[in-house]
């Protein structure tokens, strides 16, 4: 209706009412829901991109159980699997770098493994540091901690090297905090040079 050409989905969780059902069992059900989708999908020329999680401190403390989308290798799987070309992934930089230091896989490995299935992009910044004690959220800016949508630049995500990386053409948007509006222009023009580098090499 409003003429958009992605809808971003975010992955299936499991919720704590169903832990007596597998994962697994969970995710198949999404697959189907999804294909499905993607043919009503196709029919409207839209794009559907699911997106991975960002880890809380609960996802540490039960190891991700509940979130599939929190490894892009589960996620890639689960998109090879569904196998239709108006599904895609909504790969969130941010959040991979989150949950790739939790849960100790190789960042730039899993990016450059799922970016020939990515139709869409989430770009901000931050240290890599899920919070290990519960605070209320504006503290999370003075320990670095936290899914905190940061300019690109301003936290330690190594965007130079990602942008190097082969990709398609894929519409990518820059989701910052609302405390950073003022630096949007900045933010972008940072984007916009390292893209620039990224076609100069």
């Amino acid at each position: 209706m409003i003429g958009a050409e992605i809808v971003v989905y975010h992955s299936g969780v499991r919720l704590p009412h169903e832990e007596n059902r597998p994962l697994d069992e969970l995710m198949e059900t999404e697959r189907e829901e999804l294909y499905w989708l993607g043919e009503r999908a196709k029919e409207l020329g839209v794009s559907i991109a699911v997106e991975n999680h960002n880890p809380q401190r609960w996802d540490i403390d039960r190891g991700g159980a509940d979130k599939y989308g929190l490894f892009l290798n589960r996620l890639l799987e689960q998109i090879r699997t569904i196998a239709h070309a108006n599904v895609g992934i909504c790969l969130d930089y941010g959040h991979a770098y989150l949950s790739s230091s939790q849960f100790n896989y190789d960042f730039a490995d899993a990016i450059r493994n799922v970016m020939p299935h990515v139709n869409h992009l989430h770009i901000h910044d931050n240290f890599g540091k899920v919070p290990m004690v519960e605070r209320p959220y504006v503290y999370q800016y003075n320990y670095g901690e936290d899914d905190l949508h940061l300019p690109v630049g301003w936290g330690s995500i190594p965007y130079g090297e990602l942008f190097r990386m082969d990709s398609q053409s894929v519409i990518g948007v820059v989701e910052l905090k609302p405390r950073y509006v003022k630096d949007t222009a900045m933010c972008i023009a940072q984007v916009s040079q390292l893209l620039t580098n990224y076609q100069n090499v």
